[in-house]
């Protein structure tokens, strides 16, 4: 998200790291999701609509509503507001703020890791957790007043830039619809413009005590992994 909040009004995603070969689209399309597309494309093909913010949000509804529709297609879809993607991100960058300046870094570590991942059981995709459970999970388990402001603080902003979520209560029960790296470092992670402008990896860095794991050869479907493509935005 962070990447594209200048660059569209609003913007449908998974909280998952998506596999190589893409998301399952005949089982997303078929059945009741079919419902949801023929709406789509009445939505598209009418002469009388515009592409306004609030169409555009309709036509967000509908993709996540494919997956309502038909849950078994992906576990995790939301619509977000991308206007509300910079009080967020700056949201996080309190509380990376706050995490580096925490002792309770032992607290921390345990609600980030109580906290919903995606990617199981891949490295470094496992440590990839919503964003408002890992806020809920903080407050559960760490005193520092700072921490905690700051937590209930992000835990708002993130809830206020989702329209619309679809989550799989079985395997993802936890999920609201965004997303954060909360791993120790790994190539380049640290290098890219959110780390930069949030001091989010070094707020890791912190919290995991120095830990740094090297980056996957493969995608989680086994693909090969090709550095050189792999750019950190």
């Amino acid at each position: 998200m962070f990447a594209n909040m200048t660059s569209v009004d609003c913007q449908v995603s998974s909280e998952e790291s998506i596999a190589g070969p893409g998301l399952p689209y005949t089982p997303i399309l078929a059945g009741n999701g079919a419902q949801a597309i023929s709406r789509l494309q009445e939505r598209l093909t009418q002469k009388s609509f515009r592409l306004s913010q609030n169409g555009v949000i309709d036509i967000g509804k509908d993709i996540v509503d494919i997956t309502r529709q038909n849950p078994a297609g992906i576990d995790t879809l939301s619509l977000a507001d991308m206007s509300k993607v910079k009080p967020a991100v700056d949201a996080v960058k309190a509380l990376a703020d706050a995490m580096q300046a925490t002792t309770e870094t032992s607290a921390v570590l345990q609600a980030i890791q109580a906290s919903e991942n995606y990617g199981r059981p891949y490295e470094p995709y496992i440590e990839i957790r919503d964003v408002q459970d890992l806020c809920d999970n903080i407050a559960l388990k760490v005193r520092d007043p700072a921490v905690l402001s700051a937590a209930a603080e992000l835990r708002n902003r993130a809830k206020d830039l989702i329209i619309d979520n679809e989550n799989n209560t079985s395997s993802h029960p936890h999920s609201h619809g965004v997303s954060l790296y909360c791993g120790p470092d790994t190539q380049g992670y640290s290098k890219s413009k959110f780390a930069d402008r949030t001091g989010w990896a070094k707020a890791m860095a912190h919290v995991w005590g120095g830990d740094t794991r090297e980056s996957p050869l493969v995608w989680p479907d086994g693909s090969p992994r090709h550095p050189r493509k792999d750019k950190v935005d």
